[in-house]
């Protein structure tokens, strides 16, 4: 057998085999003999047919397709090996000549991306100042007033922003009535903005027991035998509800249920560490994001975009199994967002380069500092994750034993992470 080997860029190789006369007649004899069990002559029992006459009834295509899995099987993995090649996706094959003498094709082999970085210790990133407001913490009160709001039924009174209005209602688009148009006893919140934009606003004013036609146009993101389409929603109110709020008093402090907050001076300095805690958080994710993006514009990367082309369509696919768990499809949720199938795919290939590009940034700071996933970090990992879903150690082991590469790598990543945090004082 030839072999010819052909770097090209962005981390591509081609290989060229070549089978020798006798390889190959050898395959072929091969081939015809798993082929000619498969044929049946009438007046012959099984392997009685005179061979000449088994071979004319099998396609000359079928012959060379065996032929060739089998030259492949034979000398595909030695020849990576042999040249120190390993593929990060499917390897391609390009038949480039096939006959009963010859066979010659070309693998394309697409390998790990190469990457050069620059600088990545002692970076200067600015991170934003962290200040609480008396604003923030009222915030947090309010809504705490809101989780402990007793909801109580108006005697008297017309629906108002804010109210609860339990309701019937039913849809109709040009006199008919639509699929999931209807629900009888729903407490809507008005102002919520749960429903179409418009209806919400047409139940003000509404009085217990009376109906009304509320008019509406559905936008044109909404799902596709709907969107941009005018309805008519048949509405009764049954009762309205209203909301009381508790006192900000100490007494709602007590209602929080938090260690040591017996008082609302108390309750405002949690809530006030509770967000100075979550902004340092924000802050310094947010100065490690852009000291990776610092570190990434100044590096130098070969991606092949056959790779790229992978993520993408493993991502599609990702996407197309939850929707089809929520009963959609990836046409009814692109008509949502109003983009086309192009437009997805530029998307997510944009995300994707970018998240192969930090992905195997990070590999390479780890092959540079030398670090590593060791047992010890392993069974770490299976601790803390045995404590947190009420499982044993061997348990969690059973159910990760297929995911190993993906653990270990989630562990360096993290590894990677802490170090550029402390080279750069994030």
């Amino acid at each position: 057998m030839e072999t010819n080997i052909q770097t090209l860029e962005n981390c591509k190789t081609i290989v060229t085999l070549k089978a020798s006369n006798e390889e190959w007649t050898s395959k072929i004899e091969k081939a015809y003999s798993k082929l000619e069990t498969k044929v049946s002559l009438p007046g012959f029992r099984k392997g009685k047919a005179p061979k000449e006459m088994l071979r004319s009834k099998i396609k000359l295509e079928d012959v060379f397709n065996e032929a060739i899995n089998y030259f492949l099987n034979d000398n595909y993995a030695k020849v990576l090996s042999d040249n120190n090649l390993k593929p990060i996706v499917q390897p391609r094959v390009d038949i480039k000549k096939v006959t009963m003498e010859e066979v010659e094709c070309d693998i394309t082999v697409v390998g790990e991306p190469k990457v050069e970085i620059k600088e990545y210790k002692g970076l200067k990133v600015e991170k934003a100042t962290i200040a609480v407001t008396e604003s923030e913490i009222e915030t947090e009160i309010k809504k705490l007033q809101e989780r402990n709001a007793e909801v109580v039924v108006k005697e008297t009174g017309s629906v108002v922003s804010g109210d609860i209005a339990t309701i019937d209602f039913e849809g109709f688009v040009d006199g008919v009535a639509f699929d999931g148009g209807k629900g009888t006893d729903y407490d809507l919140t008005i102002g919520s903005n749960t429903f179409i934009p418009g209806f919400e606003d047409q139940i003000i004013g509404m009085n217990v027991n009376e109906t009304k036609d509320i008019n509406v146009t559905f936008p044109e993101n909404y799902v596709e035998n709907l969107k941009g389409k005018a309805a008519v929603f048949k509405v009764t109110v049954k009762a309205i509800k209203t909301k009381v709020l508790p006192e900000i008093n100490d007494e709602l402090a007590l209602d929080a249920n938090l260690d040591n907050v017996e008082t609302l001076d108390q309750l405002k300095t949690y809530y006030k560490n509770e967000i100075q805690t979550r902004k340092e958080t924000e802050a310094n994710n947010e100065a490690y994001n852009k000291l990776v993006d610092t570190i990434i514009e100044s590096s130098t990367y070969e991606i092949a975009n056959e790779l790229v082309e992978e993520e993408v369509h493993h991502n599609i696919h990702n996407i197309e199994s939850r929707l089809s768990s929520q009963g959609l499809t990836l046409d009814n949720y692109l008509g949502m967002l109003n983009m086309t199938y192009e437009d997805l795919h530029k998307k997510l290939e944009a995300d994707c380069l970018k998240n192969l590009k930090y992905t195997f940034t990070m590999y390479e700071i780890a092959r540079k500092e030398n670090l590593k996933v060791e047992e010890t970090d392993l069974e770490n990992a299976y601790s803390e994750m045995a404590s947190q879903y009420g499982m044993s150690v061997e348990d969690v082991k059973k159910a990760l034993e297929n995911r190993l590469d993906a653990l270990a790598s989630d562990i360096l990543m993290r590894k990677v992470s802490d170090f550029l945090k402390k080279e750069n004082n994030i």
